[in-house]
């Protein structure tokens, strides 16, 4: 019993390092329908380990998954939430907040 216990937590740690998250949705001009997605709750994406980026004549388009054709309208990338250009700075910054007030006490 207590190996079966372990395997089942040991795949379900695995499997939760293993999902990327992405940005899915579009934008173009002055609107932008985009929302942070686990693509492992994605049914055709779910073994996705890449991020994708397509912009065409000013729209773009945001993916699960790596791009589809080899050109220069698409990129991809491999880490948690890498394929929107522009955003936010926050998490980032919330981040270090803390370690620079404990470099100026």
């Amino acid at each position: 019993m207590a190996r079966t216990a372990t395997l089942v937590l040991l795949l379900c740690v695995l499997s939760g390092t293993l999902a990327i998250r992405c940005y899915v949705g579009g934008s173009g001009g002055d609107t932008e329908t985009v929302v942070e997605t686990d693509c492992s709750t994605i049914p055709l994406y779910a073994t996705a380990t890449e991020c994708s980026t397509t912009t065409v004549n000013g729209v773009s388009g945001y993916l699960c998954g790596g791009c589809l054709v080899d050109n220069d309208s698409c990129t991809d990338c491999s880490t948690d939430l890498c394929n929107k250009s522009g955003a936010s700075g926050l998490p980032v910054l919330m981040a270090l907040l803390p370690a620079v007030m404990m470099l100026l006490m």
